[in-house]
This record gives C-alpha cells, structure tokens and sequence, in this order.
C-alpha cells in the first residue's frame, strides 16, 4: 500500500507526539533544548500548526533517544496506517 502526500504529513505531523511513549517527563523546553529547536516550534508541531521536515524529525529523535524510524513507526502505530 502506498503511503500519499497527505498521508505522509499527517505522519510527519503527528511524530513528536510519539514521544509521550518513550519519555512521558520530558517537556516541551527540555525537549527544544535537546534537539536545538525552539520551544514554541515543538508546541506548533505538536498541535498540527506546523509540519516538521525530515531533518527535524531526526533531530527531535535524536533527543528522545531514538532513531527516526522507531519515532515513525510508533506514530504509525498510533494513526492505525
């Protein structure tokens, strides 16, 4: 089954939200701190305002201590894909 555009931003979308299954304390500033992204930018991700590019989702995993892959496999999961 081939994944579409729509489809693929939703994924990329919802990404940082995965990170509640593998570090429920981290916050918001913790996690900006962690992956050199500003604060407001992972609250704009997490509520849908904003879609991170490929290279921020390595970023954002790379500071939840995952690979990119297991953030999108989690968040696939999640969307039932």
């Amino acid at each position: 089954m081939a994944i579409q555009l729509g489809q693929l931003r939703n994924i990329r979308s919802q990404g940082v939200k995965s990170k509640h299954l593998t570090r429920p304390k981290i916050s918001q500033e913790q996690l900006a701190f962690d992956s050199g992204l500003d604060r407001s930018f992972i609250s704009q991700v997490e509520c849908v305002r904003k879609q991170p590019s490929l290279v921020t989702i390595f970023q954002i995993a790379k500071a939840l201590a995952m690979t990119p892959a297991q953030l999108l496999a989690a968040t696939e999961l999640k969307l039932n894909l």
